[in-house]
This record gives C-alpha cells, structure tokens and sequence, in this order.
C-alpha cells in the first residue's frame, strides 16, 4: 500500500526467512499471501507487520505432488490448488480461517490455472471474486469444463455435458469471472 512496516523501516518485510518458496505459487491478497514451499506444503501469512506463516496444507500423500500454481479469488480470501498422485489429484481449498480441505470432485487429471509467462494464459482454473465459485477443467479423457459451488449449496455444473454443450456445438466457449 505504499507505507513503511515499522519493523524494517521500507515497504517491504521478510515473512519466511527459513522457508524456499516456489515463486510461481504466490499469491497477494488484501489480507494475506498464500505461498508453497520447496517441501510442498502450503501457506497463508498475513500482510501485517510481524505476521508468521501458517502452514495449511493437505495431510501428506504417498507419491502426492503439489502442483505451485494456484488460484485465488479476487479478495484473496480464499485459494484453491492441486494435490496428490499424478494424474489422481484433487481440488484443495483453504480460506483465511482454515487448513486445507477437500473438495468434492473425485480425483482425476486437472488442469493448473495456466498463468503466463510458464503456461498458455488459458484459464483452466479460476475462482469467482468471493470464491463461492470455482471453473474447473478434467482432462482425464478429454477438456471437460466444471462449475462447481465451493458453498456445497447447488450441484456441480457439467458445462460440456451433452444437453448443455450439444447446442453450441462450434461456438467459442472462454469462460471468466
């Protein structure tokens, strides 16, 4: 924002001076940073002056990987990521007061978000401004596309299914929140 922390006199601050941090994963909200580290574990640490990291990460796997791209709604408040074996993991989410939890798709062969400059800049994985929503991509046989509601309130949307995908066979479909 502009001001100086008072612990170091400049803008800026050290929040995890034992921690090597995967740079792709993180993420700056209004509140918090989000970020994984080289032992695939994940956290949040709050913007304030002399906030520590608090580890919310999935209990560990077997043979799990944690992809380092994540995505966060636009308040930050909430992050969604990628875990476990590969091409058999699962949507994780964690918001400013829990650790992570599992999601309701089963596992299977999801897409990262695909930011640039590493990926294509398609998204394939995105949250809605208050995350309540969540775009989602299968890729375990071919890109089917999910809009799933983090609230548990409606049932997941299948937007390539059949009877909602047939009609616009042709048409160019770029989802965005």
């Amino acid at each position: 924002d502009g001001a100086n922390y008072a612990s170091t006199g400049t803008a800026s601050r050290l929040i995890a001076p034992l921690l090597v941090m995967e740079p792709t994963s993180v993420m700056v909200g209004d509140q918090v940073v989000w970020f994984q580290n080289e032992l695939q574990q994940v956290f949040r640490c709050g913007l304030d002056d002399g906030a520590v990291p608090a580890d919310v990460s999935p209990p560990t796997q077997a043979n799990a990987i944690l992809k380092d791209q994540m995505t966060m709604s636009d308040d930050g408040s909430r992050i969604v990521f990628l875990y476990g074996p590969a091409q058999q993991q699962q949507l994780w989410t964690a918001d400013l007061s829990s650790t992570a939890s599992v999601l309701p798709p089963l596992p299977s062969k999801y897409e990262d978000p695909g930011y640039l400059p590493e990926e294509a800049g398609s998204p394939a994985l995105m949250l809605n401004d208050d995350g309540t929503r969540l775009f989602f991509i299968d890729s375990d046989v071919r890109d089917e596309l999910y809009l799933l509601d983090t609230t548990g309130t409606l049932p997941t949307l299948h937007i390539t299914g059949d009877p909602i995908f047939q009609p616009y066979i042709g048409v160019h479909i770029l989802p965005g929140f």
